[in-house]
């Protein structure tokens, strides 16, 4: 007989499908590869004992590695160029998030910093593994120690899908979605999917519950000096997922992979503190300046008789009514660059409509 005072049973929910999502979402994906460029022992080794983040054992071990990977994400596109995000915690053994944080061209001076999509990891592995990856080179473009975010930029001239026999890249031509960043509030207990690229693991998953936000300077160790709050949810996690994104069942991503605490919970820095990030760092780089020209050589010193002269009413400071308008040249810019995420927003849902099929 059932006991009447026992409370109601709760009421059962669900369990999300996760396929149509993970299949969806693996063009977005990107493996981040980092290789210390040789000469750079000495600076290496100073950033490291200025930094004061690893022991001397860690520092050791650090120094025998051929190489650093973790996950990057596609979060931002423009007419040429793909920016990629990932974690800055990559390189922390250089540096301290609040005495001595490291800057990006600094990153660029020490390491080769390349990519590979997940198009080209499936050529590789159809054309039976056969030769090398295709890595496309990256350019750090902006890093955040504090926050553990660091940007990456890549030409889409430069992107591989593989490399023919004689040595000519043959580019990638299938499109890399920017998934949607939501910086709402997590509920609790919702149903999260991590999706990531530890080394030789491409597209991994993992899923489990939204736990709680932590302040990560209140928690038990901090020695890189991280400031912002995480996400916790119950669910593993494995060295080089980091970066890695956390969708809700929405489709929308919560944030990306901080780490893990070698137990069953894993950390996410969420989109609110990524987004304002995307938004700085997420710019072309600046055109070069031109060379001077034979007209710009300096001619001759005025001799006594010359009087001085002033610009011609041409060249006085302001604008010019011989120039386009600034405001109709920024107008159709922003047009283009606004028309990219919905192209791509579109292909977004239509691939996970027709994985679902």
């Amino acid at each position: 007989m059932a006991d009447p005072l026992a409370p109601d049973a709760l009421p059962s929910v669900q369990m999300v499908d996760w396929r149509p999502l993970c299949l969806a979402a693996r063009p977005s994906l990107f493996l981040v590869l980092l290789t210390p460029l040789p000469g750079n022992r000495k600076e290496t080794k100073r950033l490291m004992d200025q930094a004061g983040t690893k022991s001397e054992q860690e520092k050791r071990a650090i120094r025998r590695l051929k190489w650093l990977t973790e996950t990057g994400l596609a979060s931002h596109i423009d007419a040429r160029y793909l920016y990629v995000l990932t974690c800055a915690h990559i390189v922390d053994h250089l540096f301290h998030a609040v005495d001595s944080p490291i800057q990006a061209e600094k990153v660029q001076e020490l390491f080769r910093v390349e990519v590979t999509c997940h198009h080209a990891e499936r050529a590789f592995i159809e054309g039976g593994r056969v030769g090398d990856r295709a890595y496309a080179p990256a350019t750090v473009c902006g890093i955040n120690c504090a926050s553990d975010l660091m940007l990456l930029r890549v030409d889409l001239g430069d992107l591989p899908l593989r490399f023919n026999d004689d040595g000519q890249m043959e580019a990638c031509p299938h499109p890399h979605p920017i998934p949607h960043f939501s910086p709402e509030q997590v509920p609790a207990a919702a149903q999260l999917m991590l999706l990531s690229w530890p080394e030789f693991r491409p597209c991994t998953l993992a899923t489990g519950l939204y736990c709680m936000q932590r302040f990560l300077p209140d928690m038990s160790t901090n020695p890189v000096g991280y400031d912002l709050f995480l996400l916790e949810a119950y669910m593993g996690s494995q060295g080089g997922s980091s970066g890695g994104p956390l969708f809700d069942s929405f489709r929308r991503v919560k944030g990306i992979l901080h780490g893990g605490s070698g137990g069953p919970h894993s950390h996410f820095i969420p989109s609110r503190i990524i987004l304002p990030f995307i938004q700085a760092y997420a710019v072309p780089p600046k055109p070069p300046a031109p060379a001077p020209s034979a007209d710009d050589k300096p001619g001759p010193p005025p001799g006594p008789g010359d009087r001085k002269r002033g610009p011609p009413k041409d060249d006085k400071s302001g604008g010019s009514k011989r120039r386009l308008s600034s405001g109709s040249q920024g107008k159709s810019s922003k047009s283009a660059a606004a028309a990219e995420p919905e192209v791509l927003s579109s292909h977004w849902k239509m691939a996970c409509s027709s994985s679902s099929a």
